[in-house]
């Protein structure tokens, strides 16, 4: 049951992240594989932790003073230092990668330089509900992010 819930869910994935990727190429289509598939992991028999691949980032380097800014969780910057910046998302400097496509420089993930992931969830999101109708797939299985 579990092998034929994953081949379902590894056809329904390739359709989404293919519609997905046609929308948006920041976001990389995931293809069918027969034996193991790194971007899909079983956690239950109807459970599936799927990892979309990003484009156009690569050579990320950390540096060793960092200037910290804070963002709320819906990508909002905040002007001063809060209480328990853990709470906070992480952000990344677009120029600490070697290479960036422009897209990552677009003011829907990007602030002032710094690629906020909170915004790069929340286009994604808005490009699974879409790709979602735009595949008939409304109504397959229930998304959580």
């Amino acid at each position: 049951m579990v092998s034929a819930a994953v081949a379902e869910v590894q056809k329904t994935i390739q359709r989404l992240t293919a519609e997905i990727s046609k929308k948006d190429s920041r976001f990389q289509a995931i293809s069918i594989s027969d034996v193991h598939h790194e971007n899909l992991k079983v956690l239950a028999p109807s459970q599936f932790l799927v990892t979309i691949p990003l484009v156009g980032l690569t050579g990320y380097k950390q540096r060793q003073v960092r200037h910290w800014r804070y963002y709320t969780l819906h990508g909002a910057k905040l002007l001063s230092p809060v209480r328990d910046p853990e709470e906070l998302q992480q952000w990344l400097e677009v120029e600490q990668f070697s290479t960036s496509l422009p897209l990552w420089h677009e003011t829907d993930v990007n602030i002032e330089g710094d690629l906020v992931p909170a915004r790069v969830l929340a286009v994604f999101r808005d490009l699974v509900e879409k790709s979602i109708h735009g595949c008939t797939l409304m109504g397959l299985f229930p998304l959580q992010f």
